[in-house]
């Protein structure tokens, strides 16, 4: 039984989904590199463009929606400002988070990521990643 792919994707429009998983931030920093820091020899970045999307369950969340279905996300995050821009970027992307436990206690994961000239130069990794108590 083969389906062709846009009748397989009208599919999702009837779909009621519910993604269960780590929430979190993918941060894009993109700029250019001109010179090198005086106190290592690592490129000093110029920071250009910033881009903030879900990551993770939040992720497949969004393209879930994306295709017409009717996403919820059940996740927990900070309260914190990654949170915030991840709650407001999942809205937007039509993603239910009333299902999201924020949690005072907690730092949401982001994932920050620094390019020059489509060269990733370093992640840096912050957040909560210990289970909830």
């Amino acid at each position: 039984m083969t389906s062709s792919l846009p009748a397989l994707l009208s599919r999702f429009a009837h779909l009621d989904v519910v993604v269960v998983g780590d929430a979190l931030l993918d941060v894009y920093l993109d700029g250019h590199a001109t010179k090198l820091c005086r106190e290592a020899p690592v490129p000093v970045v110029e920071v250009d463009e910033r881009v903030d999307v879900p990551g993770g369950a939040g992720n497949v969340a969004m393209n879930l929606a994306a295709l017409g279905a009717t996403s919820t996300l059940v996740s927990l995050v900070g309260e914190d400002d990654a949170g915030a821009v991840l709650r407001r970027r999942l809205t937007e992307g039509g993603v239910d988070v009333s299902r999201l436990v924020v949690d005072d206690s907690r730092e949401t994961v982001s994932l920050q990521r620094v390019t020059a000239g489509s060269q990733v130069l370093v992640r840096v990794d912050t957040g909560s990643e210990a289970p909830p108590a």
